[in-house]
């Protein structure tokens, strides 16, 4: 729907014409004036129609290093046919005539300001827009879920659109460099620490902004092994975790919990009457130890991602460090893809754009979990590779690192018993390799191997 007519729809209009002609207004520095403005709007930034037209035509003429004159902007507009969008041809001279009439003598008041008024004129039609669509929505009876989703959306756009210009001079940049380049030397990593050494040495831990993909076949022990780096984030470093379970729920992962801090066997914890007196002393500190944990749990099942986003927004301002999500194929499909008849491959595609984009929005580091297909089964070592993931190419290509957990003893009782391999196949800013972690089934426990629990 297009907004109705307002001070501030008016106030939009102008700005956009003083933009415009300064752009097109033939002194020293109008080159300086479109590079300027390119930086700050976008031509869906402007109201009308014909100015986004203005506006596109000028930036491709400047991309193609040519003249931005009248002349040069009238015949390319006329090239490309738009000049239909005009009542006339003369009307479009008339138009571009009084945009550089108009901005004639005000270009010492500055040009960001203009510009910086029409991205806010854009924000509050956006905001204005949802509002009737969602106004729309409630006498239609449309499910809520949708009408939060809709507006989660709007307003994490019009936030994005708020934020100033991020680029900085390298001389600011390498500012703290040195400072960075001394907490690698002494801890390895700058992200934080998995648990696993010999991991952390490969990945220098979990950094914020990435997306990192954890993979395997079912009961290879993923989820697992995402919560034992949930737990050591919580221990090693009492930073807040937030888990995402959409498989299991809560009551199953304390008993993993549990089970993997006390060394008790999993089985003989959901039993709960084969205890004796050394086990329950071991439960109890393992709980008493939990206690401290700064660990979220949330296992509402068929979250779709704008739930999941709002989620980790609200304890991101609470000091929100890792984002754990398991896993990917069960977060519920957005009722938009449905309505587009988008395909499931399509809608992975998609989930794992905005996880990548909710890392870096939230800059901490997001550990999703993800299914693997059955291709492994069919090899002779059944080892997972990156092909095997399930759904959707794009997982590999949006994750900064690829993690597939392999478990040899899962297929032959008589291989590596006691040890799980992860595999990172896929780290963006460093190497990749297998690495050999303890795993103990029964308490459903991974350890470095160092730590002699093999």
């Amino acid at each position: 729907m297009r907004v109705k007519d307002s001070d501030w729809y008016f106030d939009s209009i102008v700005h956009e014409q003083l933009v415009l002609g300064l752009m097109m207004y033939p002194h020293g520095d109008q080159y300086d004036a479109i590079d300027r403005a390119a930086t700050i709007v976008t031509a869906d930034d402007f109201w009308r129609e014909t100015h986004q037209i203005l506006y596109r035509t000028i930036l491709e003429l400047r991309e193609a290093g040519k003249s931005c004159d009248f002349i040069a902007i009238y015949d390319r507009i006329r090239e490309g046919k738009y000049a239909s969008k005009w009542s006339s041809e003369q009307q479009l001279l008339d138009d571009m005539r009084e945009m550089s009439d108009r901005s004639v003598g005000i270009y010492e008041y500055g040009l960001e300001t203009h510009c910086e008024a029409i991205r806010a004129g854009r924000l509050k039609r956006s905001l204005h827009e949802m509002a009737h669509r969602i106004i729309r929505g409630c006498s239609e009876r449309t499910p809520s879920t949708d009408l939060a989703g809709d507006a989660e959306r709007t307003l994490t756009d019009a936030v994005s659109r708020i934020v100033k210009d991020s680029t900085s001079p390298i001389s600011q940049s390498l500012a703290g460099y040195g400072e960075l380049l001394n907490r690698r030397r002494q801890g390895g990593g700058t992200g934080l620490k998995t648990g696993l050494a010999r991991l952390d040495l490969v990945l220098g831990g979990l950094k914020a902004g990435e997306l990192v993909v954890l993979a395997a076949r079912p009961s290879i022990g993923k989820s697992a092994l995402a919560m034992a780096i949930c737990m050591s984030v919580a221990k090693l470093r009492k930073s807040p975790s937030l888990f995402i379970s959409l498989e299991m729920s809560r009551e199953q992962l304390l008993d993993r919990m549990v089970a993997a801090t006390a060394c008790v066997g999993l089985s003989r914890l959901i039993e709960a009457n084969r205890f004796d007196s050394a086990d329950q002393k071991r439960i109890d500190d393992a709980i008493a130890e939990l206690r401290t944990y700064p660990i979220s749990i949330d296992d509402a099942p068929r979250r779709t991602l704008s739930q999941i986003a709002a989620s980790a927004r609200r304890h991101r301002r609470d000091g929100l460090e890792l984002l754990c999500i398991d896993y990917l194929q069960l977060v519920a499909i957005e009722a938009e893809h449905q309505r587009r008849g988008a395909s499931r491959e399509e809608a992975v595609a998609g989930l794992s754009r905005r996880l990548k984009e909710l890392a870096r929005e939230l800059q901490i580091p997001v550990l999703c979990l993800c299914q693997l297909n059955r291709q492994a089964e069919g090899r002779s070592d059944h080892k997972p590779q990156l092909a095997d993931l399930r759904e959707s190419g794009a997982i590999e290509q949006d994750a900064d690192r690829v993690l597939l957990l392999h478990r040899p003893n899962f297929y032959d009782s008589h291989k590596r018993p006691n040890e799980a391999d992860i595999i990172v196949a896929k780290n963006r800013n460093g190497r990749t390799g297998t690495i050999a972690v303890a795993y103990r089934g029964e308490f459903v426990r991974f350890a470095s191997l160092e730590s002699g629990e093999a």
